[in-house]
């Protein structure tokens, strides 16, 4: 579950409606789940599961630390390593990001041009120089108002990306890229008119790292620490053969009870497909 932000390229684009459907939408269209009642006749099955996650919260450190839960991507933005990175914690504090760009950021000037700003950018090849303004990025979010951004307080900002190359996307051609990272990097810097549209998605999941204990080695399988574990398998790379066929192996736990088994994904032309079944682990 992320936060998107849609916005039009050119601020005279109105009259637009934007409409975000689940790709894996599990329910016919118009369904709306009703009210939430506790079936008492499951008491025990709640008060077991719960059981099972307060033991799995004990003895989860004892395990391998880091061996449960998502790793988080700590890489470089889509434009990989900057030509510069500058850290505002390694200078004397400004007021605003104008200053800073004036003061701090080398190849960056702001020009004023009938009240509203725009950015220049030097590129770093001396036979090379950009024809229009650089791609302005506030917390992954392209801002066109240079004029809020160069307002925004220089004390909320962590850290400032330049790129000072032309950077290609398809037929898209970028003179040059600012990427503006705040300390809380959720875009409650800035504030936005009507026509930037916000809202939580919940999309494809990345990269992250799931582990799960393989006791077909020795050390684990003879461990005498137990095994609650509620989610056994998370994969979310599993690639099909040429035959459309796909396999994956995982322990089940200690906690015995029926478990869900979802599948989702998508086809090399785009299309989404779900599924789901289950499967009983008996003591």
């Amino acid at each position: 579950m992320k936060e998107i932000v849609i916005q039009p390229l050119s601020p005279e684009t109105d009259g637009y409606y934007i409409d975000l459907k689940d790709p894996f939408l599990p329910e016919p269209a118009g369904f709306e789940a009703g009210p939430l009642y506790i079936d008492t006749t499951y008491l025990e099955e709640i008060n077991k599961a719960i059981v099972s996650m307060q033991v799995k919260n004990i003895y989860d450190p004892f395990l391998h630390p880091g061996i449960y839960g998502s790793k988080i991507n700590g890489g470089p933005d889509f434009y990989g390593e900057p030509d510069n990175t500058i850290l505002l914690s390694e200078f004397i504090e400004l007021t605003t990001v104008r200053e800073v760009l004036k003061e701090i950021v080398p190849g960056v000037s702001a020009v004023n041009r009938n009240e509203r700003s725009s950015l220049r950018l030097i590129n770093k090849y001396p036979d090379a120089s950009f024809t229009t303004p650089p791609l302005v990025i506030v917390d992954g979010i392209p801002i066109y108002d240079i004029n809020k951004v160069l307002e925004i307080r220089s004390s909320e900002i962590e850290r400032i990306e330049v790129l000072n190359t032309r950077y290609f996307v398809y037929d898209i051609i970028i003179e040059g890229i600012i990427n503006i990272i705040s300390k809380k990097g959720d875009l409650s810097i800035l504030d936005f008119d009507r026509s930037v549209f916000r809202q939580e998605f919940n999309g494809l999941h990345d990269g992250h790292k799931f582990n799960f204990p393989n006791y077909s080695i020795d050390a684990l399988k003879k461990s005498r620490l137990p095994d609650f574990r509620n989610t056994l398998y998370w994969n979310p790379d599993v690639r099909t053969d040429k035959n459309g066929d796909a396999s994956v192996e995982f322990y089940t736990s200690d906690e015995a009870g029926e478990y869900t088994v979802i599948v989702e994904g998508f086809t090399s032309d785009g299309k989404s497909g779900r599924s789901v079944t289950s499967f009983t682990v008996k003591n």
